[in-house]
């Protein structure tokens, strides 16, 4: 995965705005709780959160137009086979160029005609929400959206050494030393 970001950091690649909904069925809620509070503040005034799972996000425009609709986002579900909304607050992710804090950019996982239209953030990325937009704001494929819109913009960083190849993890030392 960190391969694939590097890859298209090199290629000048930034993804385009993904979306996904925050409450529902398949949400960033469900997936993990912390996303439920990320338009708290917490004591410094920092709102947003670090994810410990797997982002999924869409595009939102063809062949994926379908997903924003006027009630919120509409959401795959295997057992209807079919897109169900979710009636819930939608969140924005902005990909940007790497920095020296991190890779700021969604991995792109899914294209159709050399477009992306899939994108995916790893575990332990770090969240900041950065606008909300109040209900009414206009979806890439034109259809003014009835619930709120947060913009959130992520970090996350390669980690340092593998355990793959005899690196210690962060909370585990080194085998020799165990």
């Amino acid at each position: 995965m960190f391969r694939q970001a590097k890859a298209q950091v090199e290629a000048g690649l930034a993804p385009p705005p993904l979306f996904r909904h925050l409450l529902g069925k398949f949400s960033l809620a469900e997936a993990d709780g912390a996303w439920a509070s990320i338009e708290e503040a917490d004591a410094a005034g920092f709102r947003g959160l670090t994810s410990s799972v797997l982002v999924r996000a869409r595009r939102a425009v063809a062949p994926d137009e379908d997903c924003l609709r006027e009630g919120g986002f509409a959401q795959f579900c295997h057992s209807s086979r079919q897109l169900e909304l979710q009636q819930s607050p939608v969140v924005c992710f902005i990909s940007s160029g790497a920095s020296d804090q991190g890779m700021h950019s969604a991995i792109i996982t899914e294209g159709c005609d050399g477009e992306p239209t899939h994108g995916a953030f790893p575990p332990n990325t770090l969240y900041r929400l950065v606008e909300v937009k109040p209900a009414g704001w206009t979806a890439p494929n034109g259809v003014v959206v009835n619930q709120s819109l947060l913009i959130v913009r992520a970090t996350y960083r390669q980690p340092s050494t593998s355990l793959a190849e005899g690196g210690a993890g962060k909370l585990v030392g080194s085998s020799v030393t165990l």
